[in-house]
């Protein structure tokens, strides 16, 4: 799909080329980038029956000579958008390895604004987002591409391009508790207290879903302006998820916004590594150099 790839960008960027003159930066890059990953997990759909990006790969001799693994189908959420060059930026790791990909020549600010764009997808959904680009590709507004957006979509985004503008941020769960109270009202209950880190970091306000021993859930946004949310339920806590649906791409880890009370033991280890074993005999045998 690399020819795919890059005759979407191309177009993109040719359609929203007049956002360049606004001193914004890469936004015009980074517009174009969010939208080829669109595009190209579409014609991958039509090519292949699935949605997609591209087949896993790898690469040697400088990428010059690539391996593809077809069984293996990476999604534009990670792949499509750049999400690991973007936190490369950040952190110097040389891992997953430069593959010559488009995204490793587009600077950080462009891929934060891909991320930003898929993020506000997830959280207003296609259609809105869709309509609001529109309203920024036609320009007749005059106004900067982010104004447009919040024109458009009558939300306040400014947080969102200024979070992507920046280092990746890490919004994370610190400690909780959960620990019997005397009363709630008139019945005995837990209280549970979720202590939460890096709020000036988050994009919009992100769900924290708490779930209870009895089945009881209960969600709430945390906006960034509170470190701590308390609740009050008839039994204790087991599970707490910050961003349960990662609707927030510019996260640098999401292993840090879950908590679970007591860590999971029925794993079926060998059940997993067996059907793992089965794949890597069907990959060595159609994907082997003959000797």
């Amino acid at each position: 799909m690399s020819i795919e790839s890059s005759v979407a960008f191309d177009v993109a960027r040719e359609r929203f080329g007049h956002v360049s003159s606004e001193d914004e930066g890469a936004v015009a890059d980074g517009i174009a980038w969010y939208l080829q990953s669109r595009v190209v997990e579409h014609a991958f759909d039509r090519a292949f029956r699935v949605p997609g990006y591209r087949l896993h790969s790898t690469c040697f001799f400088g990428c010059y000579v690539r391996w593809t693994f077809s069984p293996l189908i990476v999604s534009r959420w990670a792949e499509g958008l750049g999400r690991a060059e973007f936190l490369r930026h950040q952190t110097g790791r040389d891992w997953p390895r430069v593959d010559r990909r488009p995204a490793t020549r587009l600077g950080q600010p462009a891929l934060g604004i891909a991320l930003a764009l898929a993020s506000l997808e997830r959280e207003l959904g296609w259609p809105t987002l869709q309509g609001a680009l529109r309203v920024a590709a036609g320009g007749q507004e005059r106004r900067p591409f982010v104004a447009s957006l919040e024109h458009a979509t009558a939300r306040n985004l400014k947080t969102v391009f200024a979070v992507a503008s920046r280092a990746p941020v890490d919004p994370r769960l610190g400690s909780v508790t959960s620990v019997p109270a005397a009363t709630c009202g008139t019945t005995p209950c837990y209280v549970t207290h979720v202590t939460l880190i890096g709020g000036d970091g988050i994009p919009f306000p992100l769900p924290v879903l708490v779930e209870f021993e009895d089945g009881a859930q209960v969600r709430e946004r945390w906006d960034g302006t509170v470190d701590a949310l308390e609740f009050e339920s008839a039994a204790v806590a087991t599970r707490v998820r910050l961003d349960p649906d990662r609707r927030s791409l510019l996260d640098a880890d999401y292993a840090n916004g879950e908590y679970q009370r007591v860590p999971r033991s029925d794993v079926r280890v060998v059940k997993w590594v067996s059907a793992w074993m089965l794949w890597l005999q069907d990959a060595m045998l159609t994907s082997a150099f003959p000797l």
